[in-house]
């Protein structure tokens, strides 16, 4: 079984939680509207939602706290 590199999980996750959380719930036939949705989640997976692997922390605020 080959391994995948710990940056390669977290963008698989990261990838998956884009799907089901935002693609499948708001299909969009609009490139634009689409492109922007897909910003605004990426903004809301990494500065307000909390994740479960880093303790129910934010990401951001996990990462301003270790620099």
């Amino acid at each position: 079984m080959a391994h995948k590199a710990p940056e390669q999980v977290c963008q698989l996750v990261e990838y998956f939680s884009l799907k089901t959380e935002y693609i499948y719930i708001n299909p969009e036939d609009n490139v634009p509207r689409l492109r922007d949705g897909i910003k605004d989640y990426i903004e809301y997976y990494n500065n307000r939602r909390c994740h479960q692997g880093i303790a129910h922390q934010i990401p951001m605020e996990r990462y301003r706290s270790a620099a």
